[in-house]
């Protein structure tokens, strides 16, 4: 097979669009609209790498380059609740090649870029792990469990589950698809406020105008309580994946259990809709409440990776305190945090 590399240009997308719908478990992030909401969210500069034969396209890796005077680096897809890496058309047997092909140039470009770190966030769903340890040889391996339902199985909810639908059917709670700027700057406020309270990173205040701008392919869901929005979530998808992105409810009406019923309808409603993988996404941990939570919905756990690759020289980056890190690489992945300390970072 006679592959080449090259960047993608704007007379490619539509066919880059047309290819990701040929591949198996391509997924919201490989495409050009979630290309265009990191962009405008984070300022990275995109570069997606594609991989041709006879002028077609089989083989793709979207890329995003983080510029800084500590050092460049370059990320599959930056931000929290990211999954990429390299996507192949489904009817190509001989995947390795085209693997080994695109991490070649990335990296290669990359370099002349004055990067000085490469990583790849793996998708759950592609189970190509061995062959970028083989291909792509990371310095660093992070791995991360997620949790997802196959909806090609009878959904199989807890008892307890089950009890908290009727009960916010009993508060008469109302599910909201119809999104207006203004329900959007209430979820946001909600969300702020329950991060804030878990400790948790918050994501810019532009986030959801700019999600709801750009991405064709993303559902709102709001539950109202006495006209008042008290809960949501925020769905992104492609093809045959969904992904539970973002949800947050108001607190102080717990109560209703309105936040369990949304799942419901969104879970149903991709099930209807002929998706096959509800994607839960991580939690902080399996002991945490929100693992147990995912878990009561039935399902199972998966595995993605962080892989990251030294191609630079990293000497500034172990100068800095780690706090200078994170702020400098704000919503990017730089390498695992045991590396840092293993390198004697200072907090």
């Amino acid at each position: 097979m006679m592959i080449k590399v090259e960047l993608l240009r704007e007379e490619d997308e539509e066919s880059y669009s047309n290819f990701l719908c040929q591949c198996e478990n391509s997924m919201a992030q490989h495409t050009l609209e979630w290309r265009d909401v990191v962009k405008e969210l984070l300022g990275d500069t995109p570069y997606y790498f594609i991989a041709k034969e006879n002028n077609q396209i089989v083989g793709a890796l979207p890329s995003f380059i983080k510029e800084s005077a500590i050092g460049n680096i370059i990320n599959s897809v930056p931000f929290a609740g990211g999954y990429g890496g390299v996507i192949v058309r489904s009817d190509i047997r001989d995947k390795e090649n085209i693997y080994e092909t695109l991490l070649d140039y990335a990296i290669y470009f990359a370099k002349n870029k004055e990067c000085i770190l490469m990583t790849i966030i793996t998708s759950p769903f592609s189970y190509d792990f061995d062959i970028y340890i083989r291909k792509f040889k990371p310095d660093f391996i992070l791995e991360k469990f997620m949790q997802y339902i196959d909806l090609d199985r009878t959904l199989s909810y807890k008892k307890n589950i089950h009890r908290k639908i009727k009960k916010a059917v009993k508060s008469n709670i109302k599910v909201i698809e119809d999104v207006s700027i203004g329900d959007l700057n209430q979820f946001y406020e909600i969300y702020k406020k329950r991060l804030l309270i878990l400790d948790g990173p918050v994501y810019p205040a532009a986030c959801f105008e700019i999600i709801h701008k750009y991405l064709k392919k993303q559902k709102f869901l709001f539950a109202e309580y006495k006209g008042k929005i008290i809960s949501g979530i925020l769905l992104v998808y492609h093809d045959e994946i969904i992904d539970y992105f973002m949800a947050a409810m108001n607190d102080a009406y717990s109560f209703t259990e309105a936040n369990t019923l949304l799942i419901d309808y969104a879970i149903k409603w991709s099930k209807e809709n002929g998706f096959k993988y509800w994607n839960w996404q991580s939690s902080p941990s399996k002991e945490s409440d929100v693992y147990k939570f995912k878990a009561r919905w039935g399902g199972d756990d998966g595995k993605h990776y962080y892989l990251t690759k030294i191609i630079g020289d990293i000497s500034n980056l172990k100068k800095c305190a780690l706090n200078n890190i994170k702020k400098e690489y704000e919503w990017h992945f730089v390498m695992p945090y045991d590396n840092f300390i293993a390198y004697g970072v200072d907090e």
